[in-house]
């Protein structure tokens, strides 16, 4: 009777396995199913596909003259996008209305629903419904998010795809951003995004408890090369022709003449009227006023394209550059100083003002 019934657990496991190894996606059913998928062999973020970004796939779909805004996390990225597209249509948003910024930038590194692929989320993107809001005859560039690094960094990282010295036809921005505030701006992140988009993956992003958390992810956890390899990697590129690098630190303190700059870098000529009015609109009071279109509309949902990543309005926050330094001990600074101290070069922390 115990052999039979061993016998019967054997078979159910087994068929659970081809199961899980037929669809892995399964498991992002079960709470915090993200750590099963990740123990899988899945890197998180679970929603996370780069196959847009290898070289022979970017020949499907990218074309000369666009822009990729590849920011760190939490470093200025939605400000960036928003100034960028301003930028393209030199303020007038009446006529060419920013709608979301998945629309009017997209993100072609994410996955609208498990076991999507970046096909088909390309294939929907490129939709007549969807190519209005980033494809705009009028548009002298397209513009696309991402957070990847340069290639030429290193072959072993798999965020290191973006090809900034095969493709000079290609404008890449990037942004980084001193590693306190960063993080501090990081920990209400998580629980920003909607209950149903965590739940659709396994409960990811985890909601932090409490500080030591968010900083174990960071210090010794799947994020730390937010605050190393990134940094590193751009820092590395910093005069490569095609390649506009950017302290947030430096947005915060000249908005006005990193618009100037930023436009210059894309061949883009704004009278004094333009400058004055993109500065006015891509300030945080108005992005406040706006942040709705913030949220990141899942157009490549299947069930839902109207489905959003974020809470509504929750994304667009303070924009302060050092609030770190109040939100966080001094033995937590500690701690953060000590892990850049051992894994930052000197001149990266130099030119970051560390």
């Amino acid at each position: 009777m115990l052999s039979k019934f061993v016998s019967v657990w054997v078979l159910a496991i087994g068929v659970i396995a081809i199961v899980v190894r037929m669809n892995p996606e399964i498991v992002l059913k079960l709470p915090n199913g993200f750590i099963f998928y990740a123990i899988m062999g899945h890197t998180p973020p679970p929603y996370f596909d780069m196959s847009a970004w290898h070289s022979d796939e970017m020949k499907t779909w990218i074309r000369s003259g666009d822009v990729v805004v590849s920011v760190n996390a939490k470093s200025g990225t939605n400000w960036l996008l928003y100034m960028t597209h301003l930028i393209r249509v030199k303020g007038d948003i009446e006529t060419y209305p920013f709608t979301d910024i998945m629309l009017n930038t997209p993100w072609p590194s994410i996955v609208h629903e498990p076991g999507q692929t970046w096909s088909e989320v390309k294939e929907a993107m490129f939709s007549s419904e969807i190519q209005q809001y980033w494809n705009h005859k009028d548009y002298p560039f397209r513009v696309f998010k991402a957070h990847e690094m340069p290639e030429t960094y290193s072959k072993d990282i798999p965020g290191a795809t973006l090809p900034i010295k095969s493709r000079r036809d290609l404008k890449f921005v990037a942004a980084t951003r001193n590693p306190l505030d960063q993080m501090r701006s990081f920990y209400p992140f998580f629980a920003s995004h909607k209950a149903e988009f965590r739940r659709l993956w396994g409960d990811f992003p985890p909601v932090y408890d409490n500080k030591d958390q968010m900083m174990s992810d960071f210090l010794e956890g799947p994020f730390g090369w937010c605050l190393t390899e990134y940094n590193m990697a751009w820092f590395e590129a910093r005069d490569e022709p095609n390649v506009h690098l950017v302290r947030f630190e430096e947005l915060k303190e000249d908005h006005r003449g990193s618009i100037v700059d930023l436009a210059k870098f894309l061949d883009v000529e704004l009278d004094d009227e333009q400058i004055d009015r993109i500065t006015f609109l891509s300030s945080f009071k108005e992005m406040k006023k706006v942040a709705h279109k913030f949220d990141y509309v899942l157009f490549a949902n299947n069930e839902n394209p109207k489905r959003t990543i974020m809470e509504s309005g929750k994304l667009i926050r303070s924009g302060k550059s050092g609030e770190g330094q109040s939100f966080f001990t001094e033995e937590e600074k500690s701690r953060i100083h000590k892990f850049l101290d051992a894994n930052l070069p000197k001149d990266v922390k130099e030119w970051m003002e560390l």
